[in-house]
């Protein structure tokens, strides 16, 4: 977060690989979904503090992976 830059100008890109094109990406900040999304990048609203995240992968309408929670 760089408070030289207004927050709602800041967002933190967030990237899963491995993806196949009709996938949805699930992301989860701090425990509670944020987006769900065709292609494999995010771009998150910057907030100060500390944050967990992961991301569920859904293939063909069923859950078919999740990354391990980062901090």
């Amino acid at each position: 977060f760089d408070p030289r830059i207004p927050a709602d100008k800041q967002a933190f890109e967030m990237r899963i690989m491995g993806t196949q094109e009709n996938d949805n990406v699930e992301w989860f900040i701090n425990g509670k979904a944020a987006a769900k999304l065709k292609n494999k990048s995010y771009l998150w609203p910057t907030r100060k503090g500390k944050h967990q995240v992961k991301a569920v992968l859904w293939r063909d309408g069923k859950r078919f992976a999740e990354t391990e929670t980062v901090r």
